[in-house]
């Protein structure tokens, strides 16, 4: 909290807001692609109006900002060579705009001290959308149908993005767990994990099952620390014993296999 204090005291009206609309961004990132860009979209429009997007400059080093120049064009790339160019390749490639968060993160003065405030409020969204998704799972809500497509998505995102969602909110839970003390926070980000774990294992995210396995070596360091690989191994065969008790994932991977 002092951190956010002095980011209050030390920074304008221009800056916080960036900052909250940003946090409320990412606060709504699992309930659909509208929200999250109603708050982004004036943010950057701020940091354009009050002329902070030219000092980008200063703020982003290029070994940062040139990757991230790469990921933006890749997907305008791709239609160069493809046979036909369609609805779909458009709106993929028109999806690059996504990484305009991470510039309008990047332009947040003293981010380093409030980021973690955008990450809580990020594992905030996602911890209310997964109680949805458990209530229907639990057949207490019925379950949305976005694009025709059944499952447990809480506010209905569709698995594709949610599954991804869901990875990066076990990574963040456990990096958190990591820098935390106290057996109270350290106790939330394992209920905050077990939770994501868990609604992963009721979708049909296969891109969320395997994101998870490439990952689970950096959660379990996170978990177990750096240096006992025994104990990385024991946790990474304890997520996959969890998840294998998931009917929804036996036969998803059950079809993958046929």
């Amino acid at each position: 909290m002092d951190d956010l204090k002095n980011f209050h005291s030390s920074t304008t009206l221009i800056d916080r807001s960036v900052f909250y609309l940003t946090a409320a961004a990412f606060f709504f990132l699992p309930t659909g692609t509208a929200p999250p860009l109603i708050c982004i979209i004036p943010a950057l429009g701020i940091l354009v109006l009050s002329g902070r997007i030219f000092t980008i400059r200063t703020k982003i080093h290029p070994p940062w900002i040139w990757p991230l120049v790469l990921m933006i064009m890749l997907p305008w790339a791709g239609l160069l060579y493809v046979p036909e160019i369609t609805d779909v390749g458009i709106d993929y490639a028109r999806k690059s705009h996504y990484w305009l968060y991470a510039l309008v993160v990047a332009l947040i003065p003293g981010h380093k001290a409030v980021i973690p405030f955008i990450a809580r409020a990020f594992l905030a969204g996602l911890f209310i959308n997964t109680l949805l998704a458990l209530m229907q799972y639990g057949g207490l809500v019925t379950p949305p149908s976005p694009s025709g497509i059944q499952g447990y998505f809480g506010f209905g995102v569709i698995y594709s993005a949610l599954s991804i969602y869901l990875v990066a909110g076990i990574l963040t839970a456990s990096l958190f767990f990591r820098q935390t003390s106290g057996p109270g926070p350290k106790t939330a980000c394992l209920i905050l994990m077990a939770l994501f774990l868990f609604h992963i294992s009721i979708m049909d995210g296969r891109n969320g099952y395997l994101t998870f396995i490439l990952v689970s070596p950096m959660v379990a360091a996170n978990l177990v620390g750096m240096l006992h690989w025994k104990r990385q191994v024991a946790v990474c065969t304890l997520f996959i014993v969890f998840m294998s008790f998931s009917p929804v994932l036996q036969n998803r991977i059950a079809e993958t296999v046929s």
